[in-house]
């Protein structure tokens, strides 16, 4: 194991066929440190046996080959993969529909949005984040509909893909969510309309600044820096003495990402603000 692990780490292409040639090895542990070394080495030598091991009696096993096949991103993988979306083990449809969403194949979306809504919350996460993954806009509806999700994790997920994606339809459901009961749900949604730079999410992110959680106040103004309007310099600048410096340092970077010189000469104040950290973001800021 231990070696197999140091030939993954290596990379060399001459380990490649001694890994495969372990990859039957009597001791499962050891079949999974060679899949994840092939994995690492990345050499399309090693996909067939890989795909030969997926359906490996050892369920980790079937995970570490998942992965594997997943990070060498090899198109033949697409279609074995996609037959064990439906395993009998929810933790190794989760590295599928990961490996999936590493590959990008446009070929498992419709498979990947018939698992949206399997009974395992963790599967349709890993699900949502793979979509996210391969950007297809065919995902963004059924991702919308699944925003309503029970379980407050699969909706950050989504929220997360919906961003990814940078689907202009995606924008009014989740300025709907931005009030959502739970704050790393909210952080999710605000980072989202920030990949999807829609003009439409500024005021609702205005107004997002001053929530009870900072968390939520720093992704805002990331969020804002990203999509670059002039209306969020005036609320930002109010937020650069903010009591938290986590958001002090978000809000900065924001300002210099939005590039209006009206940010100049509050930033210039910051340069000698007690916190280094702040200090940075500032110096950095002005900079853009």
């Amino acid at each position: 194991q231990a070696v197999a692990g140091a030939l993954g780490e290596i990379k060399d292409a001459r380990a490649v066929e001694p890994l495969i040639a372990k990859l039957n090895d009597a001791d499962s542990d050891v079949q999974r440190a060679v899949a994840g070394a092939l994995g690492e080495i990345k050499d399309a030598r090693a996909v067939e046996p890989l795909i030969a091991k997926l359906n490996d009696a050892d369920s980790n096993v079937q995970r570490a080959v998942a992965g594997a096949l997943g990070k060498i991103k090899d198109v033949r993988a697409v279609e074995p993969l996609i037959a064990k979306l439906n395993d009998a083990d929810s933790d190794v449809q989760r590295a599928v529909a990961g490996a999936l969403g590493e590959i990008k194949d446009v070929r498992a979306v419709e498979p990947l949005i018939a698992k949206l809504n399997d009974a395992d919350s963790d599967v349709q996460q890993a699900v949502a984040l793979a979509l996210g993954e391969i950007k297809d806009a065919r995902a963004v509806e059924p991702l919308i509909a699944k925003f309503n999700d029970a379980d407050s994790d699969v909706q950050q997920a989504v929220a997360l893909a919906l961003g990814e994606i940078e689907d202009a339809r995606a924008v009014e459901s989740l300025i709907a969510k931005l009030n959502d009961a739970d704050s790393n749900v909210q952080r999710a949604v605000a980072l989202a309309l920030g990949e999807i730079e829609d003009a439409r999410a500024v005021e609702p992110l205005i107004a997002k600044l001053n929530d009870a959680d900072s968390n939520v106040q720093r992704a805002v103004a990331l969020a804002l820096g990203e999509i670059k309007d002039a209306r969020a310099v005036e609320p930002l600048i109010a937020k650069l003495n903010d009591a938290d410096i986590n958001v002090q340092q978000a809000v900065a970077l924001a300002l210099g990402k939005i590039k209006d010189a009206r940010a100049v000469e509050p930033l210039i104040a910051k340069l000698n603000d007690a916190d280094i950290n702040v200090q940075q973001a500032v110096a950095l800021a002005l900079g853009k």
